[in-house]
C-alpha cells in the first residue's frame, strides 16, 4: 500500500504540529513494509530524520504562493503534488482535507472550539475553515481519528457523522523514562499554550494574584506560548497585576524550543492549564510525563486525559483555581503524591499505539 501524508505542520510550534512529527516518526518506525509519500513545503529543510528505504519526500509549491492565493494553493495547487503519487490512501492530520482533493483520505479532527466558541476566535481567519472545509472534509473523508471521546462526541453532535466512521485515536505521551530526577524545583507555576482567549488565561492570572496576596508566597506564573488574537486584555493584566504585587511575578515567554519547554515542566512547581475546551489536551499529557503535577479544566477532553492524576476545576471559578494552586504550591506531600499518578497515567499514552491505529484506520480507508 502506498500511504500519503501531509506534513506541512511538521515543525509548526503547536499541538498539532508536535502531533504530526510524533505519529509519522512512529508510522515510519512500526512499518517497514508499505510506502509512504511524505509531502512538505518546499522550504523545509529537516528531513534527515525521515529518510527510509520505503519513504519518498515530495515538496508541495513553495509557501510564497500561498500569500497570494492562499485558497487556490491549500486547495488545489498542493493538491495536484499529491496526486502525481497516486497514494492508495492520504493521511491529513490538521483537521482539513483540501477542497479539490478526492481519493481515500483520513482525516484527524483535534477540536472543534470554533464551534463550540465562535466569539474567541477571529472571524476572518477561521470563517471559510468553519462554514465550508471542515464540513466538506468530515462528509468526504473515509475515516475520520478524534484525539478523544470528548471530541468523537462532537463530531457527532455538530455534524450527525456515522459514528462507524470515526475512530478514537488518543495522542502519545513523550517519553520520559529513565530521567534522572529534577533536584532543582524553581518557584514558578507554568502555563504554556497559545495566548488566545480560549486558554482562559485571565482567569488564571486573577487567581495567581489572589493566591499570592493572600498567602504573601514569593514565586511567578510564566506564561510560555506564542500570542495568538484577542489577548490585549490578558498582556493589560499582566502589568496590572505585577503593579499590584510590586514585582515582575508574572511573566510572558514567546516561542519555547522543545528542550526549554522539557526544563519548564520539569522545574515548575506545577502547569496550571484552565483552558476552557479542549479536544485533548497535549500540554496536560506532557506535563505529568515530565513529572510536573497538573491543575487543569473538569470539562470537554481534561478528565478524561488526566483522571485522577491531577486537580479538575471549573475554570469559570477564579477562587477554586486559587485554592488548586495553593495546594500545590503549599503541600509537598501532596505535589508528589500528584507527581506519582501523573507520571503513571501518562505511561498510559503512547505515540506506538497511535501509529499502530492510525495505521489501521488507513488500512480500512
Amino acid at each position: 500500500m502506498k500511504i500519503g501524508i501531509d506534513c506541512r505542520t511538521i515543525g509548526d510550534p503547536s499541538g498539532v504540529g508536535t502531533y504530526t512529527r510524533e505519529l509519522v516518526r512512529n508510522l515510519l518506525k512500526i512499518d517497514k513494509h508499505n510506502e509512504y509519500v511524505l509531502f512538505f513545503f518546499a522550504e523545509f529543510s529537516e528531513i534527515a530524520e525521515f529518510e527510509r528505504p520505503n519513504v519518498v519526500i515530495k515538496y508541495f509549491p513553495s509557501i510564497k504562493y500561498k500569500k497570494y492565493l492562499p485558497i487556490i494553493y491549500s486547495h488545489f495547487l498542493i493538491v495536484r503534488t499529491i496526486k502525481k503519487e497516486r497514494p492508495d490512501a492520504c493521511l491529513f492530520p490538521a483537521n482539513i482535507i483540501p477542497l479539490g482533493y478526492f481519493g481515500k483520505s483520513v482525516v484527524t479532527i483535534h477540536d472543534l472550539a470554533v464551534y463550540k466558541f465562535p466569539e474567541l476566535f477571529p472571524d476572518k481567519k477561521i470563517n471559510f475553515d468553519r462554514r465550508i472545509v471542515v464540513p466538506a472534509s468530515l462528509k468526504r473523508a473515509d475515516r475520520i481519528i478524534a484525539v478523544s471521546q470528548s471530541t468523537k462526541k462532537d463530531i457527532i453532535g455538530l455534524f450527525k457523522i456515522n459514528e462507524g466512521k470515526i475512530a478514537v485515536i488518543y495522542e502519545g505521551a513523550p517519553q520520559a523514562k529513565g530521567r534522572p530526577a529534577v533536584k532543582n524545583v524553581r518557584s514558578y507555576l507554568l502555563f504554556l499554550g497559545t495566548i488566545e482567549p480560549r486558554k482562559n488565561i485571565a482567569r488564571l492570572i486573577k487567581a495567581f494574584t489572589n493566591f499570592v496576596q493572600a498567602e504573601r508566597w514569593r514565586g511567578e506564573l510564566i506564561l510560555a506560548g506564542r500570542s495568538g488574537w484577542k489577548n490585549n486584555d490578558v498582556f493589560e493584566l499582566i502589568n496590572k497585576s505585577n503593579k499590584v504585587l510590586g514585582c515582575q511575578a508574572i511573566r510572558h515567554l514567546d516561542f519555547i524550543a522543545e528542550a526549554d519547554k522539557l526544563k519548564l515542566y520539569e522545574e515548575s512547581l506545577a502547569l496550571v492549564f484552565p483552558s476552557l475546551y479542549e479536544g485533548f489536551g497535549l500540554p496536560v499529557l506532557e506535563a505529568m510525563a515530565y513529572g510536573a503535577p497538573v491543575i487543569t479544566s473538569n470539562n470537554s477532553s481534561l478528565p478524561e486525559v488526566a483522571g485522577d492524576a491531577a486537580i479538575l476545576v471549573d475554570p469559570m471559578d477564579i477562587k477554586q483555581i486559587a485554592d488548586a494552586i495553593k495546594k500545590v504550591a503549599t503541600n509537598e506531600k501532596f505535589r508528589q503524591q500528584l507527581i506519582e499518578k501523573g507520571r503513571k497515567k501518562s505511561q498510559e499514552f503512547t505515540w506506538e499505539a497511535a501509529a499502530r491505529l492510525t495505521l489501521k484506520a488507513l488500512k480500512e480507508a
